[in-house]
């Protein structure tokens, strides 16, 4: 990511060349490096547990909670220039 961006600045500045694509793929590296240190926390059992709602709710209205959190889905949308769904 470091060298994209780098990269990004030099050809701006200096080479005085457009480079759109960097921004849509510093996101797309972004959120990769997110998956896989999410998938990393998981498998040694190092996510944060959050129980506030666990111990704030009673039951129905937990359960209440649950679903609704787990029935939102936003739609896919695709990157202006690269086109990949973000």
């Amino acid at each position: 990511m470091i060298l994209v961006e780098t990269y990004a600045v030099l050809a701006r500045n200096v080479l005085i060349v457009s480079t759109p694509w960097v921004d849509e793929l510093l996101k797309l590296l972004f959120v990769w490096i997110v998956f896989v240190g999410s998938a990393l926390a998981f498998q040694n059992d190092e996510l944060i547990s959050l129980t506030l709602f666990e111990d704030v709710s009673l039951g129905r209205s937990l359960a209440v909670v649950l679903v609704l959190s787990a029935a939102w889905q936003g739609g896919p949308s695709a990157g202006a220039v690269l086109g990949i769904p973000v």
